[in-house]
């Protein structure tokens, strides 16, 4: 082109545009053939190369029939007076390789950034070549910081340094190592020295002829933790002496523990996929779906007691808590029935209300008391016999219904109940809270707990003192007739009447003396 910009000759390699207005270029004004912004370029250019000497190189689009828009990068030198050449090159294939490429490392910089994960490439020496935020965020280190230092030295505990180092020489030859292609856990090291588990997966690439190492670590000290926790709470469950019964919403069960096979007969394997009807009598159906609506609306129930069904038929007392399950978003997934057999607490509580009602319909004073002596138990007929109401006497030591200085008899006997020893029925006196003394006929007993431990002493006190008074009544009785069976022998014996009378009168002074000593009083 002339310095006016005029095509003076033109040579084309391909078919473009020019290549095809050839014959009829030569001698016409670019400007006059070209689009006006592409005229305006040429002139510029022309002027520029023509003015410095310089080569001047730029890049410029032209639209192609057939082809669309085409890049062209065209280098301008001076070849004559006035004259400049442009050797112009096709580089549309090289725009797009550039631009995909621009593509791809924004891409690959964007997955990295927000990649959870960190991502970590190393040189063929070990050195650190890329650290994305993640990376930053795990370990503590900056990209900055962590660019160019040896990854061992920076992550890995010092104990695993040495055989960490080992088996990276074998790979910066052989581009194979012991951790690559695997997804390993691995201690690693932040860089407040704190040392966590972690999840390493390297690979191996080959850049420029050496071998370079990129990897994906990923902080698994939580999910380690759930897995702990998870291992645990399995632990625990199947080591449960309660029965745990899991359902899904439609009421199939899913899961079943061991106790849950020793509670009821069924298996896990017989029982999974089943209703809970299988352990549920017909009678209680609608209480256990009451429950189990709640549940699922995720409610609150109270625990509550019921009659259960093992699969031989037979039938136990069962401790029920039912609750929903729910996933990390709240909505209901599961129904779990925690089960315990209380039947021989049930049973226990059944013989004690028996008992008690014995207890209290007894006519015999029967009083509990710990081993200090302290009355915890007080029946009716307690009350009745010494006159104390319940309250009043229970928390009170039993102490205060013995007579003074009989203290050698209740130690005697304690000794002998704490060695296991039977205490023989006694005779005592006791006093009544009026200050009467009443004759009382004693029966102890042990009060034992499951471990057979003796921990308090039960009393069954009978009131004698009615019997007491008949004895006496019939003794009197007894020696009143053998008096007068003395007094018709002494009459008949005697000689003549003044014997008997004296003798007679010796008899009942006699008489009279033991009378004296029954009553303690004379009487002239």
């Amino acid at each position: 082109l002339d310095g006016n910009g005029v095509f003076l000759d033109y040579k084309a390699e391909k078919s473009d545009l020019y290549a095809q207005l050839k014959d009829t270029i030569i001698g016409k004004r670019n400007r006059d053939i070209s689009p006006p912004e592409f005229g305006d370029l040429i002139e510029h250019k022309i002027n520029a190369t023509l003015t410095t000497g310089e080569m001047q190189v730029f890049e410029y689009r032209l639209p192609i029939p057939g082809r669309g828009s085409v890049e062209y990068e065209a280098r301008m030198v001076v070849s004559g007076e006035n004259e400049v050449t442009a050797i112009v090159r096709d580089i549309t294939e090289r725009k797009q390789a550039e631009e995909a490429l621009r593509d791809s490392e924004e891409k690959l910089r964007t997955i990295s950034s927000s990649a959870q994960d960190a991502i970590v490439m190393v040189d063929n020496d070990g050195r650190i070549e890329f650290w994305n935020r993640s990376a930053e965020r795990l370990f503590g280190y900056t990209a900055e910081e962590a660019t160019g230092k040896p990854l061992h030295d920076l992550i890995a505990p010092e104990r695993l340094r040495e055989e960490a180092q080992r088996g990276f020489e074998r790979f910066r030859v052989m581009g194979q190592g012991p951790i690559l292609d695997k997804v390993l856990e691995l201690p690693s090291l932040r860089k407040d020295g704190t040392e966590f588990v972690a999840e390493h997966s390297f690979s191996a690439v080959k850049l420029k002829g050496k071998w370079h190492a990129v990897g994906l670590v990923r902080d698994i000290t939580e999910r380690k933790q759930a897995e702990w926790t998870r291992a645990q709470l399995a632990a625990i469950v199947e080591s449960s002496t309660d029965a745990i019964i899991s359902r899904t919403p439609n009421g199939s069960i899913v899961f079943w523990n061991a106790a849950a096979e020793r509670m009821f007969g069924w298996t896990a394997e017989e029982a999974i996929g089943q209703s809970l009807r299988i352990i549920v009598p017909p009678e209680h159906f609608g209480e256990n779906r009451w429950h189990f609506e709640h549940a699922l609306r995720g409610e609150n129930t109270e625990p509550f007691e019921a009659i259960r069904m093992r699969k031989d038929g037979t039938r136990l007392h069962a401790h029920t808590a039912v609750s929903a399950v729910k996933d990390r978003h709240g909505n209901v997934i599961a129904v779990s029935s925690i089960v315990r057999d209380v039947t021989e607490r049930v049973h226990a509580e059944a013989d004690r209300a028996r008992l008690a009602g014995i207890v209290e319909a007894s006519q015999d004073a029967i009083i509990g008391r710990t081993l200090d002596g302290i009355i915890f138990s007080w029946n009716a007929a307690a009350e009745r016999l010494y006159g104390y109401s319940a309250a009043e006497a229970i928390g009170q030591r039993t102490s205060m219904l013995r007579p003074p200085n009989s203290e050698s008899e209740f130690e005697q006997n304690f000794v002998l109940l704490s060695q296991g020893k039977p205490v023989p029925p006694f005779e005592a006196g006791r006093l009544t809270k009026d200050g009467r003394r009443i004759d009382v006929r004693v029966s102890l007993s042990p009060i034992k707990d499951e471990a057979g431990v003796i921990t308090g002493v039960a009393s069954i006190v009978h009131d004698i003192g009615e019997l007491k008074r008949a004895e006496s009544r019939l003794r009197e009785q007894v020696a009143l007739a053998r008096l007068l069976e003395s007094l018709v022998r002494a009459a008949n014996e005697a000689a003549t009447p003044d014997e008997a009378m004296r003798a007679c009168l010796e008899r009942i002074c006699g008489h009279g003396r033991w009378m004296l000593g029954r009553v303690g009083t004379f009487a002239p």
